[in-house]
Order: C-alpha cells, then structure tokens, then sequence
C-alpha cells in the first residue's frame, strides 16, 4: 500500500482524474479560445513578449500560460489537449507538493496522499484544471512559495537555496498572473502576525515568551520576502522591459489598470456583487464532495494552538482577504486558499507530533 500512498499514486490519480476527455471537449467559455488563439498568433509571428489576439494586443495575463501552452502545442500539435495540458500538469504538481508539505508538517504517508488526493477531486479543482487559462499554474507557485516559506520560517534547509527557489517560486507566480504571486503569500504573513498579536494580549509570561519566539520565526519568513522580492523581479523585468518598450507601457496601464484595479472597483460585465460573503457560501459546492468535513475542520483548527496551524490558517484567509470586497467575484480566485481546507490539512498539524 505504500506504493499507493506516495507520489506515484497522486500521479495514477491525476491521470484518471484530470485527462480523460480534455481532448474532445471544445474550448469553451470566452477565456479558453482567447488564451489558446493568442498562443497560436504568437507563434505565427514569432513573438514571445507580446501576446496578441486578432491582430490586437492582448494585455489580460502576463506571458507564462502562453509560453506553456506554445510548448505543449510543440509536444502535442495545435488542439484541445495541448492548450489544457499546462493546467493537468499544474494541478498534478500542486498534489505532489502538497504530499511533501503534509509529510512536512507531521502526516504519515496515507494522510499525505489524502491531502493530495483532496485537492485532485475537489469540485472546482476537478473544473479548472482541466481549462485552458492562467489560473493552475499561479495556484502552483503560490503553493511552492508558502512551502518554501515555512522552511524558512523553521529554518528547514539551507537558507540560500530556500531563498533561491522563493525568488523564482515568485517570478513565475509574477509571470502567471501578475501581482496576486506576491499579494497572498505576504497576506498570509500578516495575518500570521496578527494571530500571534492576538493571543499575546492576555497571555502569562510563559505563553508570551513561546509566543515571542513564534513571532521571530514569522519575521524571518517575512524577511526572506523582502530580500527576495528585488531579485524575484528583475526576473520578471527580463520579459516586462520588453514588452513595455514594444507596447510604449500599454502593457502595464492596460493589464494592471483595466485588468486588475478596474475589476477590483468595478464588477466585470455587470456580474452580481455580494461583498464580505460571496466566498463563504460559494464555498460550500466549491469543496465538493469534502464539503461535509469543513466545519469539524475549522472547528478543530481554530482550537488548535501551533504556529504551523495558524500558518495553514493564515494562508486560508489571505485569498478571502483579498478577494472578498474585489467587485468582480469569481469562484476560482479563492482556490490558492483551498490546499489549506483539505480534510487531511487540518487543525492538529504540528510538529510535534510528526511522522516517521
């Protein structure tokens, strides 16, 4: 059984789950033609900065999803396998992480595979990774980043390679999909900051004295933020320079100032608006078929005391932060929050009471 429960068995389970059929359904929606003709004009005329769509700039997403998908039409010709292939292969990494990360935090091996499992068949994980657009693979290095940053948070590792890899976990997320590869992480933190604040106020000495030392491990995951983030940049200014002399800086105005302030002051194509508790009822189908474990989870969790609890939940709320007043409301902007609601990601994940 333990060749089950382990990478291997998420990849058999990522095959089953995700392939069958990416090939025969036609690209749907509006994102999907867009996303995959974009790849497709790129090609034609040998352009890797700037995406374009009917001969017109196309400014939606920054240029990783179509170098992916421009590669898998390479591998697997110009078709609906080939433009959904990049969001498979994310949503199948995403588990392998999050394997690693469970064992991490103290889950023996079944429990491991579980949280990855959880994260293949919930409901709007099962719907969006088998799409052609940009969002798998932003989720993916979000998940990577928040790995790397609670290494460096328990100082697991040498501290130059975690620092190495956070710089490119957050060029690529930058690459994805634009600022949110920065934004949830450091939310993330900062609620962090504020849990430990919290439960300072009234507490003895002793209680203030471990929580003290909490906060010095999150200040050193902070730290390693801010030293990342110049280099982390630069390497996403090696494709941004370009784009934004080829677009005289249209690229930026239009990509961030209509794509991403516009639709957060304003809700896209007039699409219905319920501030502070979308999220928290579209949630409950969007977690399907886990949805029934959710309340003993938060429950068990919120009772819970270790910092790698409050990290998990942390990480939960950053997506509701930063999404849950943005006027234009989508279900799958919560999903780089799920990894941590997962019924084997829950509550008592300390590592004290870690896995052989």
């Amino acid at each position: 059984m333990n060749k089950l429960f382990s990478p291997l068995g998420l990849t058999l389970l990522a095959i089953l789950a995700l392939i069958p059929g990416i090939w025969e359904l036609p690209l749907v929606d509006r994102d999907e033609p867009r996303f995959s003709h974009a790849t497709v004009e790129m090609i034609d005329r040998g352009e890797w900065a700037v995406p374009y769509f009917n001969d017109e700039y196309r400014f939606d997403k920054p240029p990783l999803t179509y170098w992916w998908m421009r590669a898998n039409f390479a591998a697997f010709g110009i078709n609906e396998f080939g433009a959904r292939m990049h969001s498979v292969l994310s949503s199948w990494l995403v588990a392998i992480a999050l394997f690693f990360f469970a064992r991490r935090l103290g889950l023996d091996r079944k429990m491991a595979f579980l949280a990855g499992a959880g994260w293949l068949t919930a409901l709007q994980v099962l719907i969006h990774s088998r799409l052609a657009v940009a969002d798998m693979p932003l989720i993916l290095f979000i998940v990577l980043a928040m790995s790397t940053l609670h290494k460096v948070m328990h100082g697991v590792g040498k501290a130059w390679l975690n620092y190495l890899l956070l710089t490119l976990w957050f060029a690529l997320g930058f690459l994805a999909k634009g600022p949110l590869a920065y934004a949830i992480p450091e939310t993330a933190l900062l609620v962090l900051f504020g849990i430990l604040w919290w439960k300072g106020r009234k507490a003895d000495d002793a209680t203030k004295s471990g929580l003290l030392e909490q906060r010095s491990q999150v200040w050193r995951a902070q730290k390693a933020v801010l030293i990342t983030l110049v280099p982390s940049l630069s390497l996403v200014a090696i494709w941004g320079i370009p784009a934004l002399i080829d677009t005289e800086g249209a690229y930026f105005g239009v990509g961030i100032g209509k794509h991403v302030v516009e639709r957060g002051t304003g809700a896209m194509n007039k699409r219905f608006f319920l501030p502070g508790l979308y999220y928290f009822l579209i949630i409950i189908p969007f977690l399907l078929p886990w949805t029934a474990q959710l309340p003993a989870t938060l429950k068990k969790s919120l009772k819970a005391g270790s910092l790698d609890t409050h990290f998990l939940l942390s990480w939960l709320a950053a997506p509701f932060l930063v999404f849950s007043f943005y006027a234009t409301q989508l279900p799958h902007y919560i999903l780089p929050g799920v990894p941590c609601l997962l019924p084997p990601s829950r509550a008592d994940l300390s590592r004290e009471n870690r896995a052989g």
